[in-house]
């Protein structure tokens, strides 16, 4: 009879955590929708919603940084980035989010060392050229002017092997 009690309460807990996934997961496909037509407040909300259902969502915490990004709100932005990269420390687009968000705030030594992070983890990003160029102008905001044309000139060998 006990054994029987264990295997049931097991069961409903199993049953429960999976219906709570699924919906953590409809709630941030819902969101995801609504951060790509612009739509950043309701995005908020709804990535808001799924953390509360799932708190280990890393893409939650890291879209809805982008959210808070886009609507100005920096500091709230690099506390979701700082979540996103707590739980898994290998996400690169955190990493350049990250970056664009400290680099919009002024703290440009913190943003030159997330844009290196992510170029050692996506070295043959489709974007490597616009993340080299964008930690080029950190670099000259720091005045480390050698260290920025070295950068430039990484785009420049990068746009030139796109055209041919």
């Amino acid at each position: 009879m006990k054994l029987k009690r264990i295997f049931t309460i097991g069961f409903i807990f199993a049953f429960i955590s999976i219906l709570l996934a699924q919906n953590a997961q409809e709630l941030l496909q819902k969101a995801n929708e609504k951060l790509k037509r612009g739509d950043y407040n309701g995005a908020i909300k709804d990535y808001n919603d799924a953390l509360k259902e799932n708190p280990n969502l890393s893409e939650a915490y890291q879209k809805r940084a982008k959210s808070k990004r886009m609507i100005g709100n920096l500091n709230g932005a690099i506390e979701d980035y700082n979540s996103a990269l707590r739980i898994n420390a290998n996400l690169s687009n955190s990493y350049l989010g990250r970056a664009q968000t400290l680099f919009k705030s002024g703290n440009f030594e913190a943003a030159i060392r997330d844009y290196n992070t992510f170029v050692s983890q996506s070295p043959n990003s489709k974007h490597l050229a616009d993340i080299l160029y964008n930690r080029g102008l950190a670099k000259m905001k720091l005045r480390d002017f050698d260290s920025a044309l070295e950068d430039f000139n990484q785009v420049l060998k990068i746009q030139e092997n796109d055209v041919k």
